[in-house]
C-alpha cells in the first residue's frame, strides 16, 4: 500500500527539523519590535539625520558610514510616493532592523552549533538577544551597529570554517559600513597567528597569515581614504575632550559601569573560566576584546554599549563551554585546532 500524503505529518517534521531556527525568528522579532518601539520617538531626528548622510552633510564620523543610509535611501525614495516620506522611513528602517537583528542572531547560533549541541546554541543565542535589547539604547539613529554585527559575526564564521579567500569582499562591504571594519582584520590575525608547533610549519602559516593581513589592510586603508577624498573631511560630530566630559560625569559613569557589566553578565566570568576547554583559534579571538575596547573608550561615549555586540559571540560560543557537559557538546569541526 502506498502511504497517504498528509500536508500536516510534513508541516510537523519541517517544524520540528527548524524548532531551534524558529525561536530564534521569534526571539529577532521581539527584540525588533522593542527596539522599533524604542526609537519611534525619535524618528523626525533619524530623518534628519539620514538626509544629512545622503546629501552628503553629516559630521564626521557619520559622513562615512554611507552602506546602509545610501542602500536605504534607495528604497524610501520610490516607496514615500506611495505611503509618504515619513512612514516610508520607518517601513524601511523597520524592515532593515528585522532582517539584520534576525541575520545576527542566526549566524550566531549557526556558529555555535559547530561546537556545542543545539539546545546550548539557543540559550547562548537568547542571551545574546537579551544584551542586544539593553545594548541598543542611548541613541537616536546608528543603523550601522546592526549591519557590523552581521558582518563581524560572518568573518568569525569564515575564520572557523577557514574560508579566508572570503574575507576580502566581506572586508570591502564592511568597509563602507563602518570603519570598525578594521578589527576584521585584527580578528583574522589573532585568530590565524600561530606560536606553537614546529619551526618550519609555523613560519611558512604565519607568513601566509602576514601577507594575506597585509592585502586586508591595506584594502581597508583605500577605502578609508577614498570615502574622505570623495566626500571631504568632514568636522567630527564630537571630539576625544567631549568623550571624556560627557563620559565622566557620576551619572554617565554609573550607566557604563552597569550596562558594561550587564552586556556580558556571567560571560564576563565564564570565558575566561572556559579558556583551556576552548578551541584554540576561538580561544585566540578573545584577544580582540582589549583591543576593540580601546578605541571605543577614547572615541565614543562610553555608556554606549551597542558598539561592543559584535563581540558577544566571542564570549557566548567560549562560556558555553564551561556550561555544558563533556559529553553532551557537539564534535568540533573537521581541521579544527587542538
Amino acid at each position: 500500500m502506498y502511504a497517504v500524503y498528509s500536508p500536516s505529518r510534513s508541516l510537523g517534521r519541517a517544524i520540528y527539523r527548524y524548532r531551534f531556527q524558529l525561536c530564534v525568528l521569534s526571539v529577532a522579532s521581539v527584540i525588533t519590535f522593542l527596539y522599533t518601539s524604542y526609537l519611534s520617538s525619535s524618528t523626525s531626528l533619524q530623518m534628519e539625520m539620514h538626509n544629512l548622510i545622503v546629501t552628503g552633510q553629516a559630521q564626521s564620523p557619520y559622513e562615512y558610514r554611507v552602506l546602509v543610509p545610501y542602500s536605504l535611501n534607495a528604497l524610501i525614495g520610490p516607496l514615500s510616493h506611495l505611503v509618504g516620506d515619513q512612514p516610508a522611513f520607518t517601513y524601511v528602517y523597520s524592515a532593515y532592523f528585522w532582517i539584520t537583528i534576525t541575520a545576527f542572531l542566526l549566524l550566531c547560533y549557526h556558529l555555535f552549533t559547530k561546537f556545542h549541541r543545539k539546545e546550548a546554541a539557543l540559550a547562548g543565542v537568547l542571551f545574546i538577544a537579551v544584551s542586544m535589547d539593553l545594548a541598543l539604547k542611548n541613541h537616536y539613529f546608528q543603523p550601522w551597529t546592526l549591519l557590523e554585527a552581521v558582518l563581524f559575526v560572518s568573518a568569525l564564521i569564515l575564520i572557523v570554517n577557514k574560508k579566508d579567500s572570503w574575507l576580502l569582499p566581506l572586508l570591502v562591504v564592511a568597509s563602507f559600513n563602518r570603519e570598525s571594519s578594521l578589527f576584521i582584520v585584527i580578528l583574522y590575525f589573532l585568530m590565524r597567528f600561530e606560536l606553537k608547533g614546529t619551526v618550519s610549519s609555523t613560519i611558512k602559516e604565519n607568513k601566509r597569515t602576514i601577507c594575506y593581513a597585509s592585502v586586508l589592510f591595506a584594502f581597508w586603508v583605500v577605502i578609508y581614504l577614498s570615502l574622505r577624498l570623495a566626500l571631504g573631511f568632514a568636522p567630527p560630530v564630537i571630539t576625544v575632550e567631549q568623550v571624556f566630559a560627557t563620559s565622566t560625569t557620576a551619572d554617565a559613569l554609573w550607566l557604563f559601569v552597569v550596562n558594561l557589566t550587564l552586556i556580558f553578565g556571567a560571560f564576563w566570568l565564564l570565558a575566561p573560566l572556559a579558556m583551556k576547554k576552548a578551541r584554540a583559534d576561538i580561544r585566540k579571538s578573545l584577544w580582540i576584546v582589549p583591543i576593540y575596547l580601546v578605541p571605543n573608550l577614547l572615541l565614543g561615549v562610553w555608556y554606549e554599549v551597542r558598539v561592543l555586540i559584535p563581540l558577544l559571540p566571542i564570549f557566548v560560543i567560549i562560556g558555553l563551554y564551561y556550561l555544558v557537559d563533556e559529553d553532551s557538546r557537539a564534535a568540533p569541526a573537521e581541521g579544527s585546532n587542538s
